[in-house]
C-alpha cells in the first residue's frame, strides 16, 4: 500500500538551523557558555531545547529560571563554546558534526552530553571515540580514565578501558602521568588476575608511583635513602605492596629490584618470600599466596578475516559447530544467533605472511616436550570473495631417539565468504593415525601440510583429498590450481593457566 504521508526531514533541519545561523528576534533565552576568554553568547529558543532534552525542560521551568527582563538567562561556564555550538546544531537539526572535533573535543563533547542529558547519542559518540581516536587514548591514557570513570554512562569507554589496560598494561604503568593515577583505581588494577605485563616491571612502577606520590625527596639510589625515606614511602605505599605477587618474581629479578627495598616489606613477609627462591621445599606462612597472573586472552587477528570469522574459526577448533547440516553455520539448535566472540577469546595470535618459512624458522619453537603446535592458515583467494583455510592440530611425541608426529582429527579445511559467515563450510580430518616418524630432533612440517602453497606463483592446491570428508569438494570446488593474493599463517596458542609459569 502507498504511503498518505511526504517526509521532508532534510529540509526541517535545514529551517530550523537557520534559527542559530541567521538572525532571529523571536530569541527568548540569553546563554553565556565558556568561561574567562573562551566564552560567547548565544541567542537560543527555549521551546526547541526543552523538547529535545530533560535538562533545558526543567531549567526553563518557572521554579528554575532567571530571567533579565523578558529573555531567560542561563550560564555554563564549564561548557567549552566549540563543544556547546555541536550540540546546539544537533538539538536544532538533528545532524552530529565530529570530523572537524578532536579526540579531546570528542571526550568533552560526551561530558556536556551527560551533563545536558542528552542521552540517546551518546553510546554512538563513545563508539566514533573508540574507532578514530585509539591513538590518543593511548598517549592520554591516565588523564582518559580521569575523565571517563566519573561518568556512569561511559560504560563503553570504560570497558574499553579496562580491557586495553590488561593487554597493553604498559600504557598505564610507563606513562609519563602514572603517578597520577588514583590510588583507589590502581588497587582495582593491581587484584587483576590478567595482566600483560611481568611482576617485576609491575614493582618498580609501583615504586616510582609511591615516589612520586611521597612527600619526602628521595635520592637517586636506593642505596642512599634513609630510614627516614623507607618509612614515609612504606606509609604510601600501605595499601598496595600486598597486592604485589613476589612469589611468582624471577630470584634474579628479586635480588635485583625487590631485595633493595626489603625495609618496604613487613619482615615476616619478606623472610617468606626469600625463603620460597631458596627452599624448594617451601611451604608459604604468609597467607593467602596471589597467584601468578595469566597473559590477557587475546583475539584471532588478521588482515584477511574478520572478528566474526574469527569467532567462527575458534569455534571449530573448539568443536561447536553443528553436528548435521551440510554448511557449518553458526546457529544454535533453537536458530538463535550464537555469539563466538567468548570462544575466539580463548587464544593468543601471532600472524606471518609465509605459512613456510613461518614453519621451517620457528620450528624449535613449536613444542616442548610432547607438546604439539596448532596451526592456522588462512588464503584470501584471487578474482573471487573466497577465502580457503586450514587448521591443523598437531601431536608431538618422542620415542627413544624418534619424534612422531601428526595431525589430530580435530584438524580441518574450511571456506568462507569475503567479510562474511554464511554459507562457511569446514571439512573435518578423518584419519586419526597419520603419523610420521623422524630421527631427527626436529618436526618436518612439510609432511603434514593439507594445502600446497607455491610462494612464487602463489597458488594453492589440496595435497590429500580422501583424508577429509565429503565436504572437502564444496571448498576447492574442483579446482586443482587457485590462485591468491594474500597468504597469513596464526599459531594458536591454548590458555592453560595450570602451565603457565
Amino acid at each position: 500500500m502507498a504511503s498518505n504521508s511526504l517526509t521532508y526531514i532534510e529540509l526541517l533541519a535545514e529551517d530550523l538551523t537557520k534559527l542559530l545561523t541567521e538572525e532571529d528576534d523571536n530569541y527568548d533565552v540569553i546563554m553565556i557558555v565558556g568561561k574567562d576568554d573562551d566564552n560567547e553568547t548565544f541567542k537560543i529558543h527555549s521551546s526547541v531545547l526543552s523538547v529535545r532534552t530533560p535538562y533545558f525542560k526543567m531549567a526553563f521551568s518557572n521554579r528554575w529560571k532567571k530571567t533579565e527582563g523578558d529573555k531567560i538567562k542561563l550560564e555554563k561556564p564549564n561548557i567549552r563554546p566549540k563543544i556547546f555550538k555541536v550540540i546546539l546544531r544537533y538539538v536544532y537539526s538533528g545532524v552530529l558534526k565530529l570530523n572537524e572535533l578532536t579526540a579531546k573535543d570528542i571526550l568533552d563533547l560526551l561530558v556536556a552530553l551527560d551533563e545536558l542529558c542528552i542521552n540517546n547519542i551518546i553510546d554512538d559518540v563513545q563508539n566514533y571515540l573508540l574507532n578514530n581516536n585509539s591513538n590518543w587514548i593511548s598517549q592520554n591514557f591516565v588523564y582518559y580514565h580521569q575523565i571517563i570513570f566519573q561518568h556512569e554512562a561511559f560504560t563503553k569507554l570504560q570497558n574499553d578501558w579496562n580491557n586495553t589496560v590488561c593487554r597493553e598494561p604498559i600504557l598505564l604503568f610507563y606513562s609519563e602521568d602514572f603517578p597520577d593515577f588514583d590510588e583507589s583505581s590502581l588497587i582495582e588494577i593491581l587484584k587483576m588476575d590478567e595482566f600483560g605485563i611481568e611482576e617485576v616491571n609491575i614493582w618498580k612502577n609501583i615504586i616510582r608511583w609511591g615516589i612520586a606520590k611521597d612527600t619526602l625527596d628521595f635520592p637517586p639510589s636506593v642505596a642512599d635513602w634513609s630510614d627516614e625515606n623507607f618509612n614515609s614511602l612504606k606509609e604510601t605505599l600501605k595499601n598496595l605492596v600486598h597486592l604485589i605477587r613476589f612469589y611468582t618474581i624471577s630470584p634474579q629479578d628479586f635480588y635485583q629490584h625487590v631485595k633493595p627495598y626489603e625495609k618496604l616489606l613487613d619482615k615476616e613477609h619478606y623472610d617468606d618470600i626469600l625463603q620460597s627462591h631458596l627452599n624448594q621445599d617451601w611451604r608459604p606462612s604468609v597467607r593467602p599466596v596471589l597467584p601468578k597472573r595469566l597473559s590477557p586472552q587475546r583475539s584471532i587477528e588478521s588482515e584477511i578475516i574478520n572478528k566474526q570469522q574469527a569467532a567462527i574459526i575458534a569455534s571449530w577448533i573448539d568443536k561447536l559447530e553443528p553436528k548435521l547440516g551440510f554448511f557449518a553455520t553458526i546457529k544454535t539448535r533453537r536458530g538463535e544467533f550464537n555469539n563466538f566472540y567468548e570462544n575466539v577469546q580463548s587464544y593468543m595470535y601471532k600472524t606471518f605472511e609465509n605459512p613456510y618459512d613461518f614453519l621451517e624458522s620457528n620450528n624449535n619453537n613449536y613444542y616442548n616436550n610432547n607438546n604439539g603446535v596448532e596451526l592456522l592458515t588462512i588464503y584470501m583467494c584471487s578474482n573471487s570473495n573466497r577465502i580457503i583455510g586450514e587448521y591443523k592440530e598437531i601431536n608431538v611425541t618422542r620415542m627413544n631417539q624418534k619424534l612422531r608426529f601428526g595431525p589430530t582429527t580435530n584438524s580441518f579445511l574450511f571456506s568462507l565468504k569475503i567479510n562474511s559467515i554464511t554459507n562457511s563450510i569446514i571439512s573435518r580430518l578423518k584419519l586419526s593415525h597419520i603419523f610420521s616418524d623422524n630421527i631427527c630432533h626436529r618436526v618436518d612440517f612439510g609432511r603434514v601440510k593439507f594445502i600446497d602453497y607455491d610462494p612464487n606463483k602463489k597458488i594453492i592446491s589440496l595435497n590429500s583429498k580422501n583424508i577429509f570428508d565429503i565436504r572437502y569438494s564444496d571448498i576447492f570446488q574442483g579446482g586443482e590450481n587457485i590462485k591468491v593474493d594474500q597468504t597469513e599463517t596464526i599459531r594458536i596458542v591454548r590458555r592453560n593457566p595450570a602451565t603457565e609459569n
